[in-house]
């Protein structure tokens, strides 16, 4: 359309944004927007892409673009790869959550619905088992954290469910990710089912 200005942030129609005059209040929702919609791993890229985009044509401040597009807790994604047979699925969360992110007790009970004394004695047992790092490299598959606030299910649950669900896996590669035996990932898949059904 002729006088009107777009960003393409992808080379791809779904990620034109108008940004004329009339557009101008919307310009940074639907740019976080947008961006919080790619993968963890893609983010970054992004964000240097729409920082410069917009502070050369546009005029917006970078340090303003970049506290917008911050990456708020609730909206984080765990890498696969933090899951260990030698830890609970909710402590490798907790583990990741506090050690990696840097995120208080109270903050990660908030995010996973449970009191923060839960957090704590999770934590406190999680440190002991497994006293190492956590490998939280492989963001190949990951899971949006805001699953996990579903009480319904138990946090085991949630993973299998999501893996098999939003990636199609089969149990048998489910289990080799998480290091669980493909039995117990298929159990745990039709536990979930059924709750689904009820």
């Amino acid at each position: 359309m002729i006088g009107k200005k777009y960003i393409n942030l992808n080379n791809s129609p779904a990620c034109i944004i108008p940004m004329d005059e009339d557009h101008k209040g919307d310009r940074l929702s639907a740019i976080i927007d947008l961006v919080s919609s790619f993968p963890v791993k893609d983010r970054l890229l992004l964000i240097s892409k729409v920082a410069k985009n917009l502070h050369h044509e546009h005029n917006i401040p970078i340090q303003e673009i970049i506290e917008s597009i911050k990456e708020k807790p609730s909206d984080l994604e765990l890498p696969v790869s933090i899951f260990t047979s030698h830890l609970s699925c909710l402590q490798a969360i907790v583990k990741h959550l506090h050690e990696d992110k840097q995120l208080s007790f109270s903050k990660i009970a908030e995010i996973l619905n449970r009191s923060p004394k839960t957090i704590w004695t999770t934590y406190q047992k999680a440190a002991k088992k497994y006293p190492k790092r956590l490998d939280a490299s492989n963001f190949h598959y990951s899971i949006p954290l805001a699953i996990f606030k579903d009480r319904n299910f138990s946090v085991l649950e949630l993973v299998v469910f999501y893996l098999r669900d939003a990636y199609d896996l089969s149990y048998h590669n489910i289990g080799s990710l998480i290091q669980r035996s493909y039995k117990t990932v298929w159990t745990v898949y039709t536990r979930a089912r059924r709750k689904i059904k009820i």
